[in-house]
């Protein structure tokens, strides 16, 4: 399966997971084209804007990857925050929470996957 940047899905959604500010997304993969028979759920590149967040939550059925591209952020992991930044990975395995913040003046840019 192979999927052109311009073929991408693009989203825009207020207050994610009760954050703050506005998501914009670049979705390649979402539940409505995964292939069949994947694990992967969703495949995005996120931004947000300065004092944008996706709010806390937990990952019950699925487990969820960040990879920072650019930008620097808060991380939720489990209700521990930590600073990052670009080339930093994060993963909520299945039963834990994370959320993100940007803390910084310039978009943070991260690229997100959902398996199951």
């Amino acid at each position: 399966m192979f999927i052109k940047d311009e073929n991408a899905t693009v989203t825009q959604v207020f207050e994610a997971r009760g954050g703050e500010g506005f998501v914009n997304g670049r979705n390649y993969i979402n539940p409505e084209n995964a292939p069949e028979g994947s694990v992967f759920r969703m495949v995005a590149t996120m931004t947000l804007e300065p004092g944008a967040s996706v709010g806390y939550h937990v990952h019950e059925n699925n487990e969820e990857v960040y990879s920072i591209l650019s930008g620097s952020g808060i991380y939720s992991d489990n209700g521990k925050e930590i600073e990052v930044g670009p080339g930093d990975t994060t993963l909520a395995p299945r039963g834990t929470g994370h959320g993100i913040k940007n803390s910084g003046d310039a978009p943070l840019v991260f690229f997100a996957v959902i398996a199951e």
